[in-house]
């Protein structure tokens, strides 16, 4: 239950919230969530000589462990072919009654009104909800992408149990390309509940793509570009028309990952 998953952990959550998720967005929604959410993620020249796969999978195997402790699950949805599926809108019902709770918990509304410089002034897109701090706020938003009932994805994973949604992604698969297959990483957020959410997240990206022999592909802000190579991506450009640099996880860098984690 819900009560029974949250509540106990309200001084847990206000640390928490603090909680960057991936993200691989390419809407004008997701830019903006990007250049929040990857705000202070640079890396510097000493740290990428320091890269390691076996750092990535060490991080991404215990962000998992730690996942299973809480008593949650990875589960992997799937669109059926109409376009809809009964479960994504359950699980986004659970994703919105998740973030009331810790809405409710964490920013009650006198807190809204203290400090508005530490708040989201524009709105996005039709996103009604009052002003939160951003990384929780568009935290929320990624989810709800993720999940969106219209949603082209090719598989959605989320993490929760019932009642409660931590957080998702969502990818794209295609075969058979002259370059071979990808796996395009599109959307991923986190309410910041349970840690290591988004690099449990991202190691069930890899072992998709690992099992289609595939190389993972998203766009990111420069900003973010140092953070992505830290997991092993190589930068393959700016696209002009997207404003976005490419970056790609080699099938090469995907298969010893995959191998490197725990399941």
């Amino acid at each position: 239950m819900l009560s029974k998953v949250v509540l106990p952990r309200e001084s847990e959550i206000r640390i928490e919230m603090r909680k960057v998720s991936f993200s691989g967005d390419r809407s004008e929604a997701g830019r903006y969530a990007a250049n929040v959410r990857w705000q202070g993620h640079t890396k510097g020249k000493k740290d990428k000589k320091d890269f390691s796969l076996k750092t990535v999978a060490k991080r991404i195997n215990d962000a998992t462990a730690s996942i299973r402790a809480t008593g949650m699950k990875i589960e992997r949805l799937k669109p059926d072919t109409q376009g809809f599926d009964w479960n994504l809108k359950v699980q986004r019902g659970w994703a919105q009654k998740t973030f009331e709770k810790i809405r409710e918990i964490q920013y009650p509304e006198p807190s809204w009104r203290r400090d508005k410089s530490d708040y989201v002034d524009r709105q996005i897109e039709d996103d009604s909800r009052k002003k939160l701090p951003d990384k929780f706020r568009l935290g929320a938003l990624m989810i709800e992408k993720a999940l969106a009932l219209q949603t082209k994805a090719d598989g959605i994973f989320v993490i929760g149990e019932t009642g409660i949604v931590s957080g998702a992604a969502s990818y794209r698969l295609f075969k058979n390309l002259k370059a071979g297959s990808a796996v395009v990483f599109d959307y991923a957020g986190s309410h910041g509940v349970v840690k290591g959410v988004g690099s449990a997240l991202f190691g069930r990206i890899v072992q998709v793509a690992a099992a289609h022999n595939a190389e993972i592909v998203l766009g990111a802000l420069e900003g973010s570009v140092s953070f992505w190579e830290g997991q092993g991506f190589q930068n393959d450009g700016r696209s002009s028309t997207r404003e976005l640099f490419n970056m790609k996880l080699t099938r090469e860098k995907v298969q010893e990952l995959a191998g490197l984690l725990d399941d």
